[in-house]
C-alpha cells in the first residue's frame, strides 16, 4: 500500500490557503492602483487635502494589514506543506519497517530498523 491509498484527495485546506494567499496577492495590487488613482485625484483637484489624507490613511492601514494576512498566510501553508510532507515521506518508512519487523523474531533484528525510522514503540504489556 503507496502513500496514494492514505491520501487519495488533494489536500482541500492547502489548496484553500493557495487560493486565499492569490486572492489577497490580487487585492494588495488593487490596494497599489488606487494608491496611484488617489495620487491623481488630489493633482486634478477632485479630492481635498483634507479628503486625499483620509483616503491615503484608510489605504495604508487595508494595505498594511493585507501585507500582514500575506505574510501570516504563508507561514501557515509553509507550515501545512511541511506537515504534509513529513507525514507522506513518513508512511513509506513505517511501512517498510513494518514488513521488516514481521519478517523476524530477532529482537535486534526489529530494533534497528525502528531506531533508524526514528519510531518510538510503547509496550503497552507492561
Amino acid at each position: 500500500m503507496g502513500t496514494k491509498e492514505f491520501f487519495p484527495y488533494p489536500n482541500v485546506s492547502l489548496e484553500a490557503k493557495r487560493s486565499s494567499l492569490k486572492s489577497l496577492e490580487r487585492e494588495l495590487v488593487e490596494l497599489e492602483k488606487q494608491k496611484g488613482s488617489l495620487h491623481d485625484f488630489l493633482e486634478r483637484g477632485v479630492y481635498t487635502v483634507e479628503v486625499y489624507l483620509e483616503r491615503s490613511q484608510l489605504l495604508a492601514h487595508r494595505h498594511n494589514a493585507v501585507k500582514e494576512a500575506i505574510e501570516t498566510m504563508k507561514h501557515e501553508l509553509r507550515n501545512d506543506e511541511d506537515r504534509e510532507n513529513a507525514l507522506v515521506n513518513l508512511i513509506p518508512k513505517v511501512q517498510s519497517v513494518l514488513e521488516l519487523y514481521r519478517k523476524t523474531d530477532d529482537p535486534a533484528s526489529k530494533n534497528k530498523p525502528l531506531r533508524d525510522c526514528k519510531i518510538v514503540c510503547v509496550n503497552s504489556q507492561t
